[in-house]
């Protein structure tokens, strides 16, 4: 567990029902066409707590809900 923020990109601990023990995968490259359009974010600062990271976590499970948004009024 320690070693797991160390991993390499593309890197990941594959467990649960689908493997018998952790098994260490290498996740495939994607082609620059698939890619995201932005850099990896900043976690450690978010894990270790030195950074917060504000989320709307309520717009968000509408979002992909399919719930049409909730209107403030007093907004």
């Amino acid at each position: 567990m320690r070693e797991l923020p160390s991993l390499p990109s593309r890197q990941a601990v594959l467990l649960g029902w689908a493997a018998p023990i952790p098994v260490l995968v290498e996740v495939d490259e994607l082609p620059d066409a698939q890619r995201p359009q932005s850099a990896d974010p900043d976690f450690w600062k978010v894990w270790t707590l030195t950074e917060e990271r504000g989320v709307d976590w309520g717009a968000i499970s509408e979002e992909w809900s399919g719930a049409p948004p909730v209107h403030d009024p007093e907004e």
